[in-house]
């Protein structure tokens, strides 16, 4: 059977008129996922990772998403949350004392 059809597995994607809205939240969704990818391959030192075993490369995994939540704290209001974006936490670095 060729692809896209129910047998195969693959049903075709098709957008109507009123589906602009869910796919543009499909996008930015995506968006997010792949940045935090991106940020644990090159920062997390995850793209090639020298350890051995299921067990150390979960630490590995679980240590560098605790680093980025961290870095890129979640804001609550639904607001952007590209690393581009300043964060509360970076403010207050930078602030002076009082």
């Amino acid at each position: 059977m060729p692809p896209g059809t129910r047998r195969g597995g693959r049903v075709p994607l098709t957008v109507g008129p009123g589906d602009t809205r869910a796919l543009s939240i499909s996008e930015q969704t995506r968006k997010r996922v792949e940045e935090i990818c991106c940020w644990l391959k090159t920062v997390g030192l995850l793209r090639k990772v020298k350890l051995r075993g299921v067990p150390h490369v979960g630490r590995r995994f679980t240590f560098a998403a605790a680093a980025y939540n961290l870095v890129y704290p979640e804001s609550g209001d639904g607001g952007d949350m590209s690393p581009d974006a300043p964060s509360a936490l970076a403010s207050a670095r930078t602030s002076a004392p009082p």
